[in-house]
């Protein structure tokens, strides 16, 4: 390894990356930042509603209410089953490595290499969960994947790439 190439191994762990994309219950079909003002509204109005007699209403109401709410769920239940499929391809992969240089991120996933030069990531996200990267190819560094030594280093070497301008 020469002075300017680093490697980086990570951990696989499924549950870090379900705690990165499935915080804040962003998953839950009736939890849902989108779809729960709509339940709530719906149960507002049937709550309110003192009139018995008025049940064809109240049917028609739940019939739109029902579509709305498909319409919410739809995406996001798309979006789970995506983050899912991921999860599963990365927990079928032995080892993982990253190899950093100045011109590149090198990801060695068992005999796949995936090379990345540093000007086609458009954004960088830091924090203390994890590291994700936006461009070309996309990649989520999860902190609890790698020792802290390592994530520090990590952190310090994208923040520096992006501050120069990548």
């Amino acid at each position: 390894m020469n002075e300017t190439s680093k490697h980086i191994e990570l951990t696989f762990r499924r549950q870090d990356f379900e705690e990165l994309y499935f915080r804040n219950k962003q998953e839950s079909i009736f939890l849902n930042k989108t779809i729960k003002p709509t339940l709530i509204s719906l149960l507002y109005s049937i709550l309110k509603n003192e009139f018995i007699v008025i049940p064809i209403i109240f049917s028609i109401l739940s019939l739109i209410y029902f579509f709305i709410y498909i319409k919410l769920a739809t995406p996001i239940i798309k979006w789970k089953k995506q983050v899912i499929d991921f999860i599963d391809a990365l927990a079928k992969i032995k080892k993982h490595t990253i190899s950093l240089s100045e011109e590149s991120l090198t990801m060695n996933q068992d005999s796949e290499t995936i090379i990345s030069r540093w000007v086609t990531f458009s954004k960088a996200t830091i924090n203390d969960e994890a590291i994700m990267l936006f461009g070309n190819d996309n990649y989520v560094f999860p902190k609890k994947s790698m020792n802290l030594r390592d994530y520090e280093y990590l952190k310090t070497f994208i923040s520096s790439r992006f501050q120069n301008g990548t």
